[in-house]
């Protein structure tokens, strides 16, 4: 079973939607919006809501100002792996449209990727959170930097929905008795629920919720 989900928000909306794949193909869109959508609205939305999953592409979605997240996904199985040239493919394409300039994939970023198993779906969605993430540890964006981060990428895939595990906003004393596992998951949590860490020459940094 291969199952995606992404939430859909805007400042201008009072809730949320919930957008989810299965298999590949879109399954369904839940609102848990407060109030419902104007026509103008669901026209907007709807035609950027693409029906197969490998067409969705959340830039479309933020040019009309509004915040994608990922939320859940289940992988694909071995046999449904995604070849490396298919990798190299997406990512260049992805890189492009983010960028406005052409990735030059190497021989050896090929070999990275073909030791680099992952099913179409965890890779997709990865490479889409790759590509939206502002974290300072995935710049620059490179096919070497994806690949190197990501556990890293599956800590904040997974971030949203282990996000009750932790006490947010950030707890100190808590993070103090962590182990370093746990640890880059509830710093993983805390990204993914909005929050930035700044340092404070002299004195200890603070996590903060971005504006």
């Amino acid at each position: 079973m291969n199952k995606v989900s992404y939430q859909v928000s805007s400042a201008k909306l009072s809730g949320h939607l919930i957008i989810t794949y299965f298999n590949g193909h879109l399954k369904r869109i839940e609102s848990e919006l407060k109030e419902p959508l104007t026509e103008q609205q669901w026209y907007w939305i709807s035609s950027v809501i693409t029906p197969e999953h490998k067409d969705f592409r959340i830039a479309a979605l933020e040019k009309l100002n509004l915040k994608v997240k990922v939320l859940m996904a289940k992988t694909s199985e071995p046999s449904e792996m995604i070849p490396t040239n298919e990798k190299i493919s997406q990512f260049c394409a992805a890189f492009e449209k983010k960028f406005s300039i052409k990735y030059k994939a190497t021989k050896t970023d090929g070999g990275k990727f073909k030791a680099l198993p992952l099913g179409r779906d965890e890779f997709e969605a990865l490479l889409n959170l790759y590509m939206q993430s502002d974290e300072w540890y995935l710049k620059p964006k490179s096919i070497a930097n994806f690949i190197g981060k990501i556990n890293e990428l599956r800590l904040l895939f997974k971030a949203p929905a282990a996000a009750s595990k932790f006490p947010i906003p950030y707890d100190r004393e808590y993070d103090q008795r962590l182990t370093q596992d746990k640890r880059n998951e509830y710093y993983a949590a805390l990204r993914a629920a909005g929050y930035v860490y700044r340092n404070n020459p002299g004195r200890l940094g603070k996590w903060l919720k971005k504006e």
